[in-house]
């Protein structure tokens, strides 16, 4: 039986920080946290960087790492990865912060320290292995060619982030896409996901270039959604759908 909290102490919502050339440690996020979305808690951890979720991380917990990590020369972690590595465990269904016990402590430390490259997904493997290599053109390792697949259909009306911020706005993605071309049923997922969102999305960034992505045959699509509770709304269930 868990022990109440004694009155007026915030309680504790545990989870599991590494970042380069340290120990992982057990953190408490507790205050302005607790209870509330992960975005708040993930963003202030990971120094303000663009933060995703990674696949094939500890069973029932989630893995996020700087998205950009790559690209701006961060140090390298663990497990293939760079820079910091946050470990949450999340609601699946409310998309709110859990503390985690015990046992996910556990599972987490030791998912860190098994030595195995971050795995799961065409999109981690890579970047695990062109980390690993420091190699943008890894001999004998030829990446998936872009072709000349597109988003562009699925986005066909929706407003391009470059118009968004040109009109006074500014772009803020709620739901970003990363794969490989190579990996057809990711792609149709994605390509289902934005035609079943598109009418909630206020603007969109399709990143699927060569020289952006920097790695080719690499796809990347970011969605704003409306500011408004139905957006929000969909903004949650297109996130929950996308894991």
């Amino acid at each position: 039986m868990s022990k109440s909290k004694p009155k007026g102490q915030t309680p504790m919502y545990r989870a599991v920080h590494k970042r380069p050339g340290r120990a992982p440690t057990v953190i408490d996020l507790g205050g302005a946290d607790a209870g509330g979305s992960h975005h708040e808690a993930v963003s202030r951890l990971m120094d303000g960087g663009v933060f995703d979720r990674i696949p094939g991380g500890p069973d029932r917990l989630s893995v996020y790492v700087d998205d950009n990590g790559l690209q701006e020369g961060l140090p390298p972690n663990c497990k293939g990865l760079v820079g910091p590595i946050l470990i949450l465990k999340v609601n699946p269904k409310s998309g709110e912060v859990t503390s985690m016990g015990d046992a996910d402590v556990e599972r987490a430390v030791s998912w860190l320290a098994d030595g195995n490259p971050a795995g799961g997904s065409s999109v981690t493997s890579v970047l695990a292995f062109l980390t690993l290599t420091a190699s943008p053109t890894p001999a004998g390792r030829p990446l998936p060619d872009a072709g000349a697949d597109s988003f562009a259909a699925e986005t066909q009306g929706l407003t391009p982030a470059d118009r968004w911020v040109r009109d006074g706005h500014k772009f803020k993605c709620d739901v970003h896409f990363t794969g490989f071309w190579a990996d057809r049923p990711a792609v149709e997922r994605v390509r289902g996901l934005v035609k079943k969102y598109a009418e909630f999305v206020a603007a969109y960034a399709d990143n699927s270039v060569p020289n952006v992505t920097q790695l080719p045959g690499m796809f990347t699509v970011e969605l704003q959604f409306a500011d408004s509770p139905a957006g929000r709304r969909a903004a949650d269930r297109c996130r929950r759908e996308s894991k």
